[in-house]
């Protein structure tokens, strides 16, 4: 997720003026937010557990509240029907989303107390904070099945592009946490991107 969100803020810094940033990007400097696990001063990291002991300041990202979505075109779902439990998936083109060690998550799915876990195939993987527009827009052309944040597919699902598969079954979770240092002064870079994540938390 911040992967995506460094992107939308990397777009809106070449579009408007977004004050500490600007200067930099006016002198060739090169400006970014990046996960990391050092601990820099200049770095972020994103988690879906907020760490109790953590020294560094952690607001939170998003809504508090947040699913995983699975969804289809309604052309796909004409052609091939609508898988009804999870393991129906097994029998699908499903569009999976991969970490760069290579591994492959399985989809997830959580009804009345009971977790289902499956690891479909399909057509397409992509890496997991890569190109899931490419995802989208494959299952939106009915090349297979899509699960991802509900918040990513939405706007999909309104306009009836997509259509839900699943959604008893739709995971539920808590919504992911910035870290980062806690210092008085932090630098420009690092200071409107937390900016720029607040003002869309709180325009949500």
């Amino acid at each position: 997720m911040i992967n995506s969100l460094a992107a939308r803020f990397s777009r809106k810094c070449a579009t408007e003026d977004v004050p500490g940033i600007n200067r930099m990007l006016g002198a060739r400097c090169n400006s970014h937010a990046r996960a990391t696990h050092r601990g820099e001063a200049s770095s972020c990291a994103a988690t879906r557990v907020r760490v109790a002991d953590c020294k560094g300041e952690k607001p939170p990202i998003g809504p508090r509240f947040q699913r995983f979505a699975t969804a289809a075109s309604p052309a796909y779902l004409a052609a091939r029907g609508r898988p009804e439990p999870p393991r129906d998936l097994l029998n699908h083109a499903c569009l999976r989303g991969k970490f760069p060690s290579g591994n492959l998550p399985p989809w997830e799915y959580e009804r009345k107390g009971e977790t289902v876990r499956v690891d479909p195939s399909g057509p397409l993987i992509v890496r997991i904070g890569g190109a899931f527009d490419l995802t989208v827009q494959a299952a939106i052309d009915g090349l297979g099945v899509v699960h991802l944040f509900e918040d990513w597919l939405r706007p999909h699902l309104d306009s009836g592009a997509l259509e839900p598969i699943l959604e008893p079954w739709w995971q539920r979770f808590t919504g992911p946490y910035l870290y980062y240092h806690g210092h008085r002064y932090l630098p420009s870079p690092l200071r409107a991107f937390i900016d720029f994540i607040n003002a869309g938390r709180d325009a949500n």
